[in-house]
């Protein structure tokens, strides 16, 4: 009789909370300097690639809804 077998579930990882909060407070802060996804991570204290890739999604989010600004490639402001 063979063993029937179990799923394979992927992990879900490090969710940062009140990522969006976080990243808006941070950058109205500072509104004069410009910053990329690891400066913004560093002073977040985020250090997991986890949580890095989710700074790049909520970036992407709120450039797309007008809430930041991208200045240049990879930099962004309020």
């Amino acid at each position: 009789m063979s063993k029937k077998k179990k799923g394979f579930f992927k992990k879900k990882g490090n969710i940062v909370k009140d990522l969006t909060r976080k990243i808006v407070d941070f950058l109205n802060e500072h509104p004069q300097k410009y910053y990329n996804y690891k400066q913004i991570a560093s002073k977040l204290k985020i250090n997991h690639t986890d949580g890095k890739t989710q700074i790049i999604k909520k970036l992407t989010e709120l450039t797309v809804s007008k809430k930041i600004s991208e200045v240049e490639k990879g930099k962004y402001q309020i």
